[in-house]
């Protein structure tokens, strides 16, 4: 099904949209992004008459053209509050680039334009700008980075199909509190505008470790940290642990040979007390042993299985097969998208040993409730929650699980 380009809608940003109850909010949002394909930001793009940049500053200098911008999303217009730093660009353009430098006042002589934030912090330009080309065309440069990498599905019969599961993943839920984190962290990702709670005001920490309903560490976790990158979340884990809660042992994989190589440095940082309790695997976890290529994302220390430039191959595993006798208490994953394939990988731990799960489920949109129905169908004990940790964008969503 083609998505329609001549449909325009309301460029009021009717905050929460006057809507308080979840399951409401939940159904309009769905409808919206059936009708508008802003279930995918590849769509909104594709869909829009031109494509803008906002904000000229260090960000855009550093990343517009070496990461192709412009061809990557048909890009004609650059624009800033500053008539100086446009003036600046302008200066440097090539006369044949096709970019054209223009105030946010001309945004509307171009007709239902995207625009690309290229910031930091991109919440005072929504405000800005969702009057002027409405909120769901406002699209922060990492949310649709990410979205473009993950691939995913962009075909409205597939996101009007999934429309049982999301309520399921919905229902299954069991405080006001997550249902009501699930369905913003939607909304804000496919009908901002219907949102009634920013990222910002979801964001708690500190993430994977966040006491909450029934999910908390206990003494002497057994903890499998899956994305280890360079120890930052073991040294969280271990200030915890020092705070009165000593732990066991911690397991971890981190795919990448330069995030491993410093993961050991940090490691061997610590004295033999700590040091010899942290087995660590330079592989990914996968759902079946082997290898696989990834590739680095718009960040120079992010990386994901699904990004098709400059790959490297490394190796994976099976969690069932490398901690087949081990003991597993916590079990953490952040892997850029490879969550659902490293969990069906760890099934058999999960449906026998049943520990406290944190599970992140923003790389790809239909992880927010594809990974809860799963966990839930293979351990129907488990209480499931979601939290959102980061203050002002779509990463870091966590689904967690745990038995009361």
């Amino acid at each position: 099904m083609e998505l329609k380009k001549e449909k325009t809608y309301s460029h009021k940003n009717n905050f929460g949209g006057g809507i308080t109850e979840p399951g409401v909010q939940l159904e309009n949002a769905l409808i919206y992004a059936l009708e508008t394909g802003s279930f995918h930001k590849i769509n909104i793009v594709d869909r829009a008459d031109a494509v803008c940049v906002f904000g000229l500053g260090a960000y855009f200098e550093d990343a517009f053209f070496k990461q192709n911008v412009k061809e990557r999303f048909r890009v004609s217009l650059l624009c800033d509050n500053s008539e100086k730093r446009l003036k600046e660009i302008e200066e440097k353009l090539e006369s044949d680039s096709g970019l054209k430098c223009i105030t946010p006042d001309c945004l509307p002589e171009y007709g239902n334009v995207a625009v690309i934030l290229m910031l930091g912090d991109t919440r005072s330009a929504v405000r800005q700008l969702s009057p002027i080309v409405g909120p769901i065309n406002c699209l922060a440069y990492n949310d649709l980075v990410l979205d473009e990498i993950m691939g995913g599905k962009r075909n409205r019969n597939w996101f009007a199909d999934e429309f049982e599961n999301i309520r399921k993943g919905f229902e299954l839920l069991e405080s006001e509190e997550s249902k009501k984190i699930y369905v913003n962290v939607l909304c804000n990702r496919i009908a901002s505008h219907l949102s009634s709670q920013s990222y910002e005001e979801m964001c708690v920490l500190p993430q994977y470790f966040y006491e909450h309903e029934g999910y908390r560490l206990e003494s002497r976790e057994v903890f499998v940290d899956c994305g280890a990158y360079t120890g930052d979340t073991l040294e969280e884990f271990l200030k915890l642990c020092s705070a009165g809660k000593d732990f066991s042992h911690a397991y971890a994989f981190e795919l990448d040979k330069d995030n491993f190589w410093a993961l050991n440095k940090w490691i061997n940082q610590h004295g033999r007390e700590i040091s010899e309790k942290i087995t660590v695997y330079n592989a990914g976890v996968w759902n079946e042993n082997g290898g696989l290529n990834y590739g680095k994302m718009s960040s120079s220390d992010s990386f994901s299985i699904f990004n098709p430039r400059e790959t490297i191959t490394a190796k994976t595993v099976r969690l069932d097969d490398v901690l087949m006798d081990k003991k597993v208490t916590l079990l953490k994953m952040d892997i850029e998208g490879a969550e659902k394939a490293a969990l069906e990988g760890a099934a058999h731990i999960i449906k026998t040993q049943k520990p406290k799960l944190a599970v992140c489920v923003y790389h790809r949109i239909e992880d927010l409730w594809q990974i809860p129905i799963m966990l839930k169908s293979w351990v129907p004990e488990y209480s499931i929650s979601i939290r959102h940790h980061a203050k002002w964008w779509v990463a870091e969503t966590v689904c967690y699980a745990w038995i009361k």
